[in-house]
């Protein structure tokens, strides 16, 4: 199954959401090319290094996502090395 066909199919299970799927993809089944945006270390990180305003939560997502149509098809990594680099400050 593709990424998004699996998101769609796994959270129809009660108490799986979308977040969750991701880190499944992006883990357990190595997928190369997830971006997390749901996820809070990554969306503080990508606020902080790009300067981005969180007051309209709308906007913020739409902003994430255009940044991160450049790291395609490795968003994955650039998540892993967000959270890396949340971690060392």
């Amino acid at each position: 199954m593709g990424d998004e066909e699996l998101i769609n199919y796994l959270t129809q299970i009660k108490g799986i959401g979308r977040w969750t799927v991701e880190m499944i993809l992006m883990s357990c089944l190595a997928r190369e090319d997830v971006f997390a945006s749901d996820d809070l270390c990554i969306r503080q990180t990508i606020c902080h290094m790009y300067a981005l305003d969180e007051s309209n939560p709308r906007l913020l997502k739409a902003q994430m996502h255009e940044i991160a149509e450049k790291w395609r098809p490795y968003r994955t990594y650039a998540c892993r090395y967000l959270w890396g680099w949340k971690d060392k400050t």
